[in-house]
């Protein structure tokens, strides 16, 4: 069983010989997850967003580099050009960090992670309705209707 993590946080990327890094926690999430299997289901990945208290944002290199790295990587086959990627930080509101460049059918990706909404999480993960029932509880009116539509 996969343990729920608090928060996926920034740490130092430190790439490998050929420019690829995944971050230990998310490392290690996918170990528990994953196993042998090389790929997870979309239920799979929504929850792991959920564990780790993160949205992820996808950027891959073919798109993301210049023409001499495309060339490089996919003209010559040198794998290591991805050293040489520095991948765009998404242009979106939030403050993105680096969590993996790894590689892909495609070639080389890399994944950008910001912290979720807490409030949005609340939400998506029941508590508000929790909270909202605990505090005010339901009229009668309301439990009687809910017991006839089941």
């Amino acid at each position: 069983m996969i343990k729920k993590t608090k928060q996926l946080m920034p740490v130092e990327v430190v790439r490998d010989d050929y420019g690829f890094w995944v971050h230990p926690v998310l490392s290690q999430y996918l170990d528990d997850l994953l196993g042998d299997r090389e790929g997870m289901t979309e239920s799979e990945h929504q929850k792991m967003m959920r564990d780790l208290g993160v949205t992820f944002y996808r950027v891959e290199m073919e798109w993301d580099c210049s023409e001499e790295l495309q060339e490089k990587y996919w003209g010559e086959g040198d794998i290591e050009a991805t050293k040489d990627w520095n991948p765009s930080k998404p242009k979106l509101t939030g403050d993105w960090f680096l969590v993996s460049i790894n590689d892909a059918e495609d070639g080389p990706v890399a994944w950008w992670a910001k912290a979720k909404n807490t409030i949005d999480s609340f939400i998506e993960d029941g508590g508000f309705d929790k909270a909202f029932v605990d505090v005010f509880g339901l009229p009668e009116s309301v439990k009687k209707s809910l017991g006839e539509v089941s």
